[in-house]
């Protein structure tokens, strides 16, 4: 085999693993356009906003799995987390003390 006939396989090979990371990018980026489709609130539910008074063991992450398995939404955890961050700018998240407020936001069913 010469060297042109190895260089000529060797691109060959470079077109074929591009045009499988192309799909593959393609693949992911649907994907990831679909679950952002598919988040939207679902039409038979309503926002319930809640104040909720921090208990003695409470953590930020035990309150947010709580009221996300709460939710009607079936969104993905750390979006819940997220949200419910923002609702509670300026709290110390991660040094809750028992009798602190925080607001709560959740979708229940109608």
């Amino acid at each position: 085999m010469t060297f042109r006939e190895k260089v000529a396989q060797a691109r060959a090979r470079q077109k074929r693993a591009l045009k499988k990371a192309a799909i593959c990018a393609a693949l992911v980026g649907i994907a990831a356009i679909s679950i952002g489709l598919t988040s939207r609130p679902a039409a038979d539910t309503h926002l319930v906003e809640i104040t909720y008074t921090v208990k003695p063991g409470d953590t930020w992450w035990s309150i947010v799995e709580h009221f996300r398995d709460m939710d009607a939404d079936d969104r993905y955890i750390f979006d819940y987390k997220h949200e419910m961050e923002q609702l509670n700018k300026g709290v110390d998240l991660g040094n809750l003390m028992p009798g602190q407020t925080l607001r709560i936001q959740y979708r229940a069913k109608n």
